[in-house]
C-alpha cells in the first residue's frame, strides 16, 4: 500500500479541511468499524494499537494527513478503519461529531459532514 496521496485525495482533503473548519472541529481520531472501537496507540516501541469505546482515550491527531498516516504506519485495514472529526464542549468533553459513527462514509474512509442522512 502506497503511503502517497493521489491528486484525488488531496483535493477531498483540501474540501474536507473547510468543511472541519465550520463544523468546530478540534481533532480526529482513528475508529474501528468492526469493534465499534477508537484507536489509542501503545506507547512502546512497536506501537500496537489499543481499543477503546471512549473518545477521551483515543489517539488525537492535529489534522486527517496525520491520521491517515499513521493508520499506514500501523498497517490497519483502510475499509473497516476510519477517521473520525471530534468536537469539545465543557458538559461532554472529547466526543466524535454527532453523526460521524453513523457509517457515511466516502471511499477514503473520511467523514462526510455535509451529506443528508437517508432515509
Amino acid at each position: 500500500m502506497s503511503s502517497k496521496f493521489s491528486r484525488k485525495n488531496l483535493a477531498l482533503l483540501n474540501q474536507q479541511l473547510e468543511k472541519d473548519h465550520i463544523a468546530g472541529v478540534v481533532g480526529f481520531a482513528l475508529f474501528d468499524t468492526e469493534r465499534r472501537s477508537f484507536i489509542a496507540l501503545n506507547e512502546t516501541e512497536r506501537r500496537e494499537p489499543i481499543y477503546s469505546s471512549d473518545a477521551e482515550y483515543a489517539e488525537e491527531f492535529a489534522n486527517r494527513t496525520e491520521a491517515y498516516q499513521a493508520m499506514l504506519d500501523l498497517g490497519l485495514d483502510t475499509n473497516i478503519t476510519h477517521i473520525i472529526p471530534l468536537v469539545y464542549n465543557d458538559f461532554f468533553g472529547l466526543f466524535p461529531l454527532p453523526g460521524a459513527l453513523d457509517g457515511r462514509t466516502d471511499r477514503v474512509g473520511f467523514f462526510n459532514i455535509n451529506e443528508d442522512a437517508k432515509s
